[in-house]
């Protein structure tokens, strides 16, 4: 209970659609009918007076690097993993929703990465790593371990550059500070999730990205097809 005397600020039903509830929607004399503007003005953040020019401006801002994706595989974990992740990050990019943005671009910096281990087929002699292999080697599976280690790993087995280090973490310090610290300064949030889904996009395109070469042909490069090949015949 308050016991000093004054006044604070209240925000009623925050996390109501008012275009979709039907009490509203009755109340407005529309029966099952939703106007398009107020969905959209609903879904974008604090209800845009313009939802439509603010989400096509936020588009503009955020489609700069869509084209190191221009070709992916049609591989169901790959798109499920790492390329829908990534047009919802873009989305909630486009909506104002900044915090889900980072969320999803750091998620996807991690899926990269287990995905990255994945292409290099590790070996003892002659022998394929099993995850009790990984416990031994790494104190846990690959998977199971922290980012930041999973990305020691990589690069000291040589399959992420100094480059892709430096991005990994800098995509996973933007992430942390904004879903780990209550206390995180919000002030810069837009500029930092435009950074992560950048981030985001260059990992995953390093990954899973076909090239186009000479002549307009598409290139595959030889881990990602090599991984493509194994997963066709392990689902045959």
């Amino acid at each position: 209970m308050v016991q000093d005397s004054g006044t604070v600020d209240g925000w009623i039903n925050p996390l109501l659609f008012m275009s979709l509830d039907p009490l509203l929607q009755k109340a407005a004399g529309r029966t099952g009918e939703v106007e398009t503007a107020a969905l959209l003005s609903d879904l974008t953040r604090n209800r845009a007076s313009d939802p439509v020019a603010e989400i096509t401006s936020r588009h503009k801002e955020i489609s700069r690097f869509d084209h190191l994706l221009h070709i992916v595989p049609a591989d169901d974990l790959i798109l499920r993993k790492i390329v829908w992740p990534l047009r919802s990050a873009k989305q909630a990019y486009m909506l104002g929703d900044g915090l889900g943005c980072i969320a999803l671009s750091g998620c996807i910096g991690e899926m990269v990465a287990s995905l990255t281990f994945e292409f290099i087929e590790l070996r003892l002699g002659q022998t394929p790593v099993t995850l009790n292999s990984e416990k031994r080697l790494f104190g846990g599976t690959f998977e199971g371990l922290s980012q930041s280690r999973r990305v020691d790993i990589l690069h000291a087995l040589g399959a992420w550059t100094d480059d892709q280090v430096k991005k990994a973490g800098e995509l996973a310090k933007i992430r942390n500070k904004h879903l780990h610290r209550l206390s995180a300064d919000v002030s810069h949030m837009e500029r930092e999730a435009a950074l992560a889904y950048r981030l985001a996009v260059e990992l995953a395109a390093s990954a899973v990205a076909f090239r186009i070469g000479d002549k307009g042909t598409v290139v595959v490069e030889e881990k990602l097809g090599r991984y493509l090949l194994k997963r066709r015949r392990s689902s045959d």
